[in-house]
C-alpha cells in the first residue's frame, strides 16, 4: 500500500561494498533508489536521448527535450520564469458518465529515481498512475498510464491524450512549423515529420504499446498554430480491472523512423530494463563509498546515478550534460567541475571528457567553452583568456595524471594544457593578481578589476601545472619561473585582496574601486591552502554572518542588489535575477561545497559534516524549507517569503552530485595536495568506520578508515608512517587508515612526489625520498611526539625547521629548494 504524506527512501538489500545490486531484475533493483514524496516539487528525469521536466508535482510535463539526431524541445512557454504554467502534453480520464478529468490540474504523489518517475492518485472510484521511463539504445522515453476501477460496478473508461508536435529549435528556441503527419495501423504508430533543417529534419514518433487507440487524429484546434496529435483509448472495466496504455515517444532521422518505431513497439520493455540496469550496475558494481550514516550513503547512490544519467547524445557521441531536460548544450565548465570528484573513482569518464575537450579545441589549441546544435549546424564557443575553464582544465588534467599515472595520454594533451595556462595568464596584471570582467565565478557582468576567485584558481592551476610538467620532464627554468609567480600571486592575494575591515577576500570592480560584495568564490582559497589559518577562521566567521543560511545553504553573493546595479555591471534584462534568485544571492550547490571545504580547512570537520548532512544530502534538502527530493543547481534563500524560501530550480544537476561526492572524499579521507594522494582520516562521533574506493595508478583501491588508539597507515597489511601515499606503494589493493592519537612519527604532507617513506623504530629514524624539478620549493611536515635531534637534507645538516607544539606532540615543518630531481630527508628523533 502506498503511504501518503511522507518522504520515504526505499533502500532494499544494497551491497555497499561492491558487486551488483542484489536484485533479480531491473524493476526490483530500482527500488533501492526510490524516493516516495507527496508535496510540491520540480522534477527532471532523463536518459542519453531525452529528458522530461515537471513542475508542482503535476503528472504531465512542462517540457520534453530530445537530443537525437539534434537537440529539439517541446515547450509551449514564452517566459522562462513562468514556464511552470504550460504543458508539453495533456491527458484526461473520462470515468463512466462523468466529465473528462484533465490530469494537469492536480498535484500527485510520486516515486522518484534519477532515471524514472511514477505518479499516482486515487479517489473513491478510481486509481490513476502515470510512469515515465527511458530506453537505452534507441532515442525514446515511455509513458505508461494505468486507470483502475475501484467501484463494484462495470464502467466504461476513456483515456484522452493530446500531444503538441511543434519543436523549439536548439539555442534560438524558434518554433518549427513545417510539419506533416503520418498515421499507421489506425494510430498504432504516429509520425510528425519536421521538414526543417533547423531541426535536422527530425521526425517525432508516438508508438502505442499493447493497447491500441480507439481513435487518433491530427488537429490544430486547441492550440492555434500548434498542431496536436490526439489519441483516445476506451475500455469497459469490471471491478478491480485496469486500462493500461503505453506510449513510446521519441525522435529520429526520417530515414530511420520505420525501423526505430517497429523495433520499439516490440522491445520497449527490454530497452527500459537495460537502461535502468546500466545505471544500477554502475552504482553497485563500480566504486563504493559507505559511511554507515544513512543520509550520506543514500546521497552517494543518488549522486552516482545522476552522474550516469546526466549524459546526452551530441553529434555522434554521448557526453556528460548538466541536467536531463533544461540544457541542450555541452558545457566544459560543468564537466570539469564534476570530474574533480570523478577522478577519485572513475578515470575512464575523466579521460573521455578530457579527450572530447581537446578534440573540440581550435587550431590554436584553445579549448571549447560550449558545444551545441544551433539551428542548422554544430557550433563551438571557445574559452577566451578571461574564462575559468582554462584553469579548471589544467587542474583536472593534473589530477587525472596523479590518479592514473597515464603519462602517454598526458603527453598528448600537454600542448592544450600549456596553451590554457598561457591563454589565461593574459589577464594577469602587473600586480600579479588576476583581472577579470566577470564578478566571482559568474559568466555575466562586465567591469574590469582584480578578482579573488580567478587569482585563487590561477595559483592552484599553476601549481597543478608544475606537477603535471615535472612528471613529464618539462623545462626546469620555465617551471621555476612559474613557481615564483604562484608565490607572488599568493602573497598579493593575502596582502591586496584580503581586508581586515571586511574579514574576507574581496575584489575590485574597477582599478582602485573596492567591490564590497561578499562572494562565495572567495571560500575556495581556504580549501586550496592559500590563506593563513587565522584568515581562514575570520573568513568563515564573516561568511556565516553574511552568506550562510544554515537551513538552506550558502548565498552566492551578499548583498543581493544586482537588480539595482544592472547599468553599472552591464547586465541585460535582469539576467542576474531578483533578490535571492539565481546569481543575485541564489543558493548554488557548489557554494555549499566551498563553505564545507573551508570548514574542513579550518579543522572544523564536525561542523562540516553537520552542514553537509543538513544542507547537501537528499534527506537534508527534503527536510529543509520547502524541501523536496533534489540535487539542485540553485535554491531560493528568501527567508522573508515562506512560499519561495528553499524552493529549487533544476533539481537533478550534475555538478551538484559531483561537488557532494568531492566534499565527502575530503571530509572523511583526502587532503588537498597537487603532488600526491594525501590522506586526512576522520570519523564522525559514533561512526565505527568508513570505506571508499579510490583510484591509484589507474585502478580502484579500497580505503578503510577505522578508529584506533594510535594513528597509523597500513598498506596491504604493512604499516607505514605516512598519511601521504608513497610511489613505491602504488600497487596497493587495500589501504587502512587509523584515526587516533599521535604515537610514532608520521609524515603529514609534502609537496614533491613522495617516492618512499621509511621509519626505523629501532634507530628512531625516518627517511623520506621525494622527487620534483630542480629548485622546486618543497614543504614537508612531520608530526612527532618529541622534537627531532638531527635533520639532514641530502646528508647535510638542516637547521631551519619550524617546530610548533600540537596536541600530543610537535609539528615539524621543513622548507627547502630541491638540489636534485630526487632529494633525501633524514630525521633522527
Amino acid at each position: 500500500m502506498k503511504t501518503k504524506f511522507a518522504a520515504i527512501f526505499l533502500l532494499l538489500a544494497l551491497n555497499f561494498y561492491g558487486g551488483s545490486l542484489s536484485a533479480n531484475s531491473s524493476s526490483a533493483a530500482r527500488k533501492n533508489l526510490i524516493i516516495r514524496y507527496n508535496g510540491d516539487a520540480q522534477i527532471e528525469v532523463g536518459s542519453y536521448y531525452a529528458g522530461i521536466e515537471f513542475h508542482h508535482s503535476h503528472p504531465l510535463p512542462q517540457r520534453f527535450s530530445f537530443y537525437y539526431p539534434a537537440a529539439n524541445s517541446i515547450d509551449l512557454s514564452t517566459d522562462y520564469w513562468r514556464r511552470d504554467t504550460t504543458f508539453a502534453m495533456n491527458a484526461g480520464v473520462k470515468f463512466g458518465d462523468a466529465e473528462i478529468e484533465w490530469l494537469n490540474t492536480k498535484q500527485y504523489e510520486f516515486d522518484l529515481t534519477p532515471f524514472a518517475v511514477d505518479f499516482f492518485r486515487e479517489d473513491s472510484e478510481k486509481t490513476i498512475e502515470l510512469s515515465y521511463s527511458f530506453t537505452k539504445n534507441k532515442p525514446a522515453f515511455v509513458v505508461s498510464y494505468s486507470i483502475a476501477n475501484k467501484t463494484n460496478r462495470t464502467e466504461q473508461v476513456e483515456l484522452h491524450t493530446e500531444h503538441p508536435l511543434a519543436f523549439r529549435t536548439s539555442h534560438t528556441y524558434k518554433q518549427s512549423s513545417n510539419i506533416n503527419d503520418e498515421v499507421l495501423n489506425n494510430g498504432g504508430i504516429f509520425f510528425a515529420n519536421h521538414n526543417d533543417n533547423k531541426t535536422q529534419n527530425t521526425v517525432l514518433f508516438i508508438v502505442n504499446g499493447k493497447e491500441e487507440p480507439y481513435s487518433c487524429n491530427y488537429t490544430s484546434k486547441k492550440n492555434p498554430g500548434i498542431p496536436l496529435a490526439n489519441f483516445v483509448y476506451r475500455k469497459k472495466l469490471a471491478p478491480g480491472e485496469k486500462l493500461i496504455v503505453t506510449q513510446i515517444i521519441g525522435t529520429c532521422r526520417q530515414s530511420e523512423k520505420n525501423e526505430t518505431a517497429g523495433y520499439l513497439k516490440n522491445n520497449y520493455e527490454k530497452e527500459v530494463e537495460e537502461f535502468e540496469q546500466t545505471i544500477l550496475d554502475k552504482i553497485g558494481a563500480g566504486s563504493t563509498f559507505t559511511t554507515g550514516i544513512k543520509e550520506f550513503d543514500r546521497t552517494v547512490l543518488w549522486s552516482k546515478a545522476i552522474l550516469e544519467v546526466n549524459k546526452h547524445f551530441i553529434d555522434g557521441t554521448i557526453v556528460p550534460m548538466p541536467c536531463p531536460a533544461e540544457y541542450n548544450f555541452y558545457f566544459t565548465h560543468d564537466v570539469l567541475l564534476t570530474d574533480l570528484a570523478a577522478v577519485n573513482f572513475d578515470l575512464e569518464r575523466v579521460k573521455n571528457d578530457l579527450d572530447f575537450i581537446v578534440k573540440h579545441a581550435d587550431k590554436d589549441k584553445i579549448i571549447p567553452h560550449a558545444y551545441y546544435w544551433k539551428d542548422s549546424l554544430f557550433v563551438t564557443e571557445f574559452a577566451g583568456h578571461d574564462n575559468w575553464n582554462n584553469f579548471w582544465f589544467i587542474i583536472v588534467s593534473a589530477e587525472y595524471l596523479k590518479h592514473s599515472g597515464d603519462e602517454n595520454f598526458s603527453k598528448e594533451i600537454y600542448p592544450f594544457v600549456e596553451k590554457s595556462l598561457t591563454q589565461a595568464l593574459k589577464t594577469k596584471g602587473d600586480d600579479d593578481l588576476m583581472w577579470s570582467y566577470r564578478p566571482d565565478w559568474w559568466d555575466i557582468g562586465k567591469r574590469f578589476g582584480q578578482r579573488s576567485y580567478m587569482t585563487t584558481l590561477a595559483i592552484k592551476a599553476i601549481r597543478s601545472f608544475l606537477y603535471f610538467s615535472s612528471v613529464l620532464d618539462k623545462d626546469e627554468k620555465y617551471l621555476n619561473e612559474l613557481e615564483k609567480l604562484s608565490e607572488r600571486m599568493q602573497k598579493n592575494l593575502n596582502e591586496k585582496l584580503w581586508f581586515d575591515k571586511f574579514g574576507y577576500l574581496m575584489n575590485y570592480s574597477d582599478p582602485d574601486v573596492i567591490d564590497e560584495h561578499f562572494y562565495s568564490g572567495s571560500l575556495l582559497a581556504a580549501h586550496y591552502g592559500l590563506l593563513e589559518q587565522e584568515k581562514i577562521s575570520k573568513m568563515i566567521n564573516t561568511a556565516e554572518e553574511k552568506i550562510v543560511d544554515e537551513k538552506a545553504g550558502v548565498y552566492t553573493v551578499y548583498p543581493m542588489d544586482f537588480d539595482e546595479l544592472q547599468d553599472y555591471w552591464h547586465l541585460v534584462n535582469n539576467e542576474a535575477g531578483g533578490k535571492f534568485y539565481y546569481l543575485n544571492g541564489g543558493i548554488w550547490s557548489h557554494s555549499n561545497a566551498w563553505y564545507s571545504l573551508a570548514l574542513i580547512a579550518d579543522g572544523k570537520k564536525e561542523n562540516a559534516a553537520e552542514f553537509i548532512k543538513n544542507v547537501m544530502t537528499v534527506d537534508g534538502i527534503m527536510n529543509g524549507p520547502n524541501g523536496q527530493p533534489a540535487m539542485y543547481e540553485v535554491r531560493n534563500g528568501n527567508f522573508n517569503d515562506a512560499k519561495v524560501y528553499g524552493t529549487i530550480d533544476k533539481p537533478q544537476f550534475m555538478w551538484s552530485a559531483g561537488w557532494y561526492l568531492y566534499s565527502l572524499y575530503y571530509l572523511f579521507g583526502l587532503n588537498n595536495n597537487e603532488w600526491n594522494i594525501e590522506f586526512d582520516p576522520y570519523l564522525i562521533e559514533g561512526e565505527k568506520n568508513c570505506s571508499f574506493d579510490l583510484t591509484v595508478k589507474n585502478k580502484l583501491v579500497n580505503v578503510r578508515i577505522e578508529k584506533n588508539a594510535n594513528q597509523r597507515t597500513e598498506i596491504d597489511g604493512v604499516k607505514i608512517n605516512s598519511f601521504v601515499l608513497p610511489d613505491e606503494n602504488a600497487a596497493a589493493k587495500n589501504i587502512q587508515l587509523h584515526a587516533g592519537r599521535l604515537n610514532e612519527p608520521v609524515l603529514k604532507t609534502t609537496n614533491s612526489i613522495l617516492k618512499s617513506c621509511f621509519y626505523d623504530s629501532r634507530l628512531n629514524t625516518m627517511k623520506i625520498e621525494i622527487e620534483a624539478f630542480k629548485n622546486h620549493q618543497n614543504k614537508t611536515v612531520i608530526h612527532v611526539k618529541s622534537e627531532p635531534k638531527i635533520i639532514l637534507h641530502n646528508r647535510a645538516n638542516y637547521n631551519d625547521a619550524v617546530i610548533e607544539k600540537i596536541d600530543g606532540g610537535y609539528s615539524v615543518t621543513i622548507n627547502f629548494a630541491h638540489e636534485n630531481k630526487i632529494d633525501l630527508l633524514e630525521i633522527k628523533f
